[in-house]
């Protein structure tokens, strides 16, 4: 049998877009398959290819990560691949399609000089034995809206709310989203072609829901600087009494004080028993407003952004650190072209690293994976020493290392790709 790796030509978008549905165990209607092939990206999607049919493809999304940097430094930004569409027929499982695919493109993303990719992972089983590293995580959230009362201590908003058509929507909210983005690390762009898409809305992909809302935060001085978006998931009427549940798509906010009206919106919508937000950041600080904090309630937390290492130096030179540090650390990987010795300085700003020249002792070990769990400052070497994939050989060297790569933020996204 001969399996051929290839690019997907623009003409074979369909037949792409089939193999990843049906990987995922299911069959894209016509609405479905068109939506899905307006998303196609042909510069990065490859196929593995059996007598001319598609049997394993693999994808990425061109985009722009914002990284860790010290407190009061501005955030820096990289372009990053955003891996997707990894899919293997049924019929060809286990026959290392999947290894192969993912060999060639990392080795592709490299040549393109990216210093990382980074994923959604449909199982946290599959990726790390490429490479990839659990780093950043979300929680989902629902309160009671009858328990929603804000503390005392938190102040009042000094601007105000409106609604907003999707006509608006379309122009107001990417602008404000990009400000907001370039102070989370973690955070993606969206495009103008995923915006479009977005805001389409169609009823086919609400789950049963009422078409999402759009309110908009301004200042006192009128300016656009945050965002809700919002659907009523269920609109119960039990025995006449409302008992209705929102659920949050997007809070977006450029501030703390902005984020906390825009919550309070959210919470005070009348007819509402239940607000849910499903996609939160894992240092979310609604609890800490609440008059009575138990009755937030944490319905999830799990993996969301996973990140592979390409380039150890260009990957550490591209972020910033809250402490200056040197230190020279041992990158176990069984990828050769990203294994190594390095040396890492690091500053506020961004870092300076290289290769170790000779007697230049390391004083931490870990694998690839474990430097892109790290990356992002969600995740402390501590941590990951404590549950042995971490070898301090330098006493003082681990403390170092959780200094140097905390983050005073916690690495969230909320893209979806």
């Amino acid at each position: 049998m001969t399996l051929d790796l290839r690019p997907v030509e623009v003409t074979e978008a369909e037949s792409f877009v089939r193999l990843v549905y049906q990987a995922f165990g299911s069959v894209p209607d016509d609405y479905s398959l068109a939506r899905a092939c307006e998303r196609f990206e042909p510069d990065f999607a490859i196929g593995v290819y059996d007598r001319g049919r598609i049997v394993a493809t693999a994808g990425a999304y061109p985009l722009e990560m914002t990284l860790p940097a010290a407190p009061g430094q501005t955030l820096p930004t990289t372009p990053v691949p955003g891996v997707t569409a990894v899919g293997v027929a049924p019929t060809h499982r286990r026959q290392g399609l999947l290894t192969r695919m993912m060999n060639h493109q990392l080795a592709d993303l490299r040549d393109r000089g990216y210093p990382f990719a980074t994923l959604l992972a449909s199982e946290s089983i599959i990726y790390g034995r490429f490479g990839y590293g659990w780093a950043s995580s979300y929680r989902s959230l629902l309160i009671e809206s009858d328990r929603d009362a804000f503390a005392p201590e938190v102040p009042a908003d000094a601007g105000r709310m409106r609604l907003v058509e999707p006509d608006e929507a379309g122009k107001l909210l990417p602008l404000v989203h990009d400000r907001a983005r370039h102070q989370q690390p973690g955070e993606l762009n969206r495009n103008a072609r995923w915006w479009a898409n977005h805001l389409k809305d169609p009823e086919k992909e609400r789950d049963g829901a009422e078409a999402r809302l759009y309110a908009a935060h301004e200042s006192s001085g009128g300016e656009a600087d945050g965002w809700v978006s919002y659907r009523y998931d269920k609109l119960n009427w039990p025995e006449g009494i409302p008992r209705h549940e929102v659920v949050i798509d997007d809070l977006v906010a450029t501030d703390a004080a902005v984020a906390a009206a825009l919550w309070r919106f959210v919470l005070d919508l009348d007819l509402v028993e239940e607000v849910k937000a499903p996609n939160r950041p894992v240092d979310e600080p609604l609890r800490w407003m609440l008059a009575d904090p138990r009755r937030l309630r944490t319905t999830e937390v799990a993996d969301h952004l996973w990140v592979r290492i390409l380039d150890v130096p260009a990957a550490l030179a591209a972020r910033g650190y809250p402490a200056d540090e040197r230190l020279v650390i041992d990158v176990t990987s069984a990828d050769a072209s990203v294994a190594g010795r390095f040396v890492l300085e690091s500053g506020p700003q961004s870092g300076a690293c290289r290769a170790a020249k000779r007697g230049e002792k390391a004083q931490l070990v870990l694998g690839l994976a474990d430097l892109g769990a790290i990356y992002l400052g969600g995740l402390s070497p501590s941590t990951l020493a404590a549950a042995g994939r971490v070898n301090e050989v330098a006493p003082g060297a681990l403390a170092a290392a959780d200094r140097v790569f905390a983050s005073p933020v916690a690495p969230f996204c909320t893209l979806h790709f």
